[in-house]
């Protein structure tokens, strides 16, 4: 937590009232052995101004060694119906993880806007499952030996798909991946076989680097099939259940 403090501290020093707040995101802190980085800290300022860009480049080279990522967000960017947001491509339904989130200063101002449209959160989750699908495609079509960075991103895709399917059937409230789990097998509506229920277990249960540092070539290749497939299933059975409506 040092380093957090340590961070909160600069941000102070170098925004001074400009800092709204400060989010943190992303999987809990744990020591990633493929050195990658799995959390996001959000920087909120009240006003664009032009040399930020230079400034938070400075605050990063200063946490280097830290596995977090900054990002940067302007309070006057932020709309008050968040069905006109959406963060890294993720669509309006990352409204619900920003107001999940930890505030680390401030105040979490997504917290006071308006809900996302849900028939927009539907379409938009659909739209990351094509997306989820086509990238790990590219990856089994484009690698023999699949890179360590490649291999940790579908493994945690598996998570997310979980959870994309619940904001998708409009359950937002589940804050941890084994209650995510345990209610997507409650809802019934896909029927995995007792090899799939494995598989996701296993990727929910074990921590997605010491997974891929486990794996071989040959079962790296093996795994990343089944990943596929199994999106795949999930993707299938949402894109059937909008297939008749109109938006």
């Amino acid at each position: 937590m040092e380093e957090l403090h340590a961070f909160i501290k600069m941000s102070q020093k170098v925004f001074g009232g400009r800092l709204f707040m400060i989010l943190r995101l992303g999987s809990k802190p744990y020591n990633n052995i493929l050195n990658l980085r799995d959390e996001d800290l959000v920087l909120g300022l009240k006003k664009y101004d032009k040399k930020d860009l230079e400034v938070v480049k400075k605050i990063i080279k200063n946490f280097k060694k830290y596995k977090f990522q900054i990002q940067l967000l302007y309070k006057e960017d932020i709309p008050q119906d968040l069905s006109w947001y959406s963060f890294l491509n993720q669509g309006p339904h990352v409204a619900f993880e920003f107001q999940k989130a930890q505030t680390l200063f401030g105040e979490n101002i997504f917290a006071k806007k308006v809900q996302p449209n849900f028939n927009l959160i539907r379409a938009t989750t659909l739209m990351k499952l094509q997306q989820y699908l086509a990238e790990a495609r590219i990856v089994f079509f484009d690698y023999d030996e699949i890179p360590d960075e490649k291999m940790y991103l579908n493994i945690k895709r598996v998570k997310m798909v979980i959870k994309d399917f619940l904001f998708f059937n409009g359950i937002t409230d589940k804050i941890d991946f084994a209650s995510e789990w345990d209610t997507f097998q409650h809802l019934g509506k896909i029927k995995f076989s007792v090899e799939e229920i494995s598989l996701v277990s296993q990727l929910l249960s074990e921590r997605p680097d010491q997974i891929t540092t486990s794996l071989s070539k040959g079962e790296r290749i093996i795994m990343l099939k089944r990943i596929i497939s199994l999106i795949y299933r999930i993707y299938s059975h949402m894109s059937k259940s909008v297939s008749r409506e109109r938006f």
